[in-house]
């Protein structure tokens, strides 16, 4: 099913593409580094950056590669509205835009194999209990001090952004023994107790509310 967004006064058309961990196939490194290759040129003709994270930046860093059965490139960036008032322009370079989550995640791909994921850094309502210490990363609460500085690494033959010392920040997201490779993906990415709140109010304040009875009319 398509979907219609409203770009400068013009209407963009996309269809969206159901994504999750598992049910795609994995990328193959060809694949990976023509679309990095491919991001890294089109994002920077419009002064885009973007910043290496989650299992890419672990590969980057652990693996100097992809993930082995890594289905897509993970990336964020901290232009929002920069990046939709673009997507016309994207989609003429060959990224066609397959999800869209406002302030979250917008993804891309250029043909089957793989995609990249570029995610959302933005600063938290000032009413938010974590705002002084904290950004918000794909809606996850996040330390600020893992963000405020950047440096340059080689990734799949691009030189790429990512947080400076990213060693402590993948230390945050995949635990202490992060150089060691593990089955799964059952990992928090966020502070504690935001992690815990996120999960009360999903799997048990919302049932006690009757959440999914009464949320569609709120749409």
């Amino acid at each position: 099913m398509h979907k219609t967004l409203d770009i400068n006064g013009e209407s963009y058309i996309y269809e969206p593409v159901v994504l999750s961990y598992g049910k795609t196939k994995p990328m193959s490194l060809e694949s990976g580094k023509l679309l990095l290759r491919s991001v890294d040129e089109i994002f920077r003709s419009i002064d885009l950056p973007f910043y290496l994270c989650y299992g890419t930046l672990l590969g980057a860093i652990r693996e100097k590669s992809l993930i082995k059965n890594d289905e897509d490139l993970d990336v964020f960036i901290n232009k929002e509205k920069l990046l939709y008032s673009k997507l016309p322009f994207l989609k003429l370079k060959g990224l066609e835009l397959i999800r869209y989550v406002p302030n979250i995640v917008y993804s891309f791909r250029m043909n089957d194999d793989g995609y990249i994921d570029v995610y959302i850094l933005h600063e938290l309502k000032w009413y938010n209990p974590w705002s002084f210490y904290c950004f918000s990363l794909e809606s996850k609460i996040q330390p600020k001090k893992y963000f405020m500085e950047y440096e340059q690494i080689d990734f799949l033959g691009v030189k790429c952004m990512c947080p400076k010392n990213p060693e402590s920040l993948l230390a945050f997201w995949y635990g202490d023994d992060w150089r060691t490779p593990v089955n799964g993906h059952n990992f928090c990415y966020e502070v504690k107790t935001a992690y815990y709140w996120h999960n009360f109010k999903n799997k048990v304040l919302k049932k006690l509310i009757f959440y999914e009875y009464w949320y569609r009319f709120l749409k």
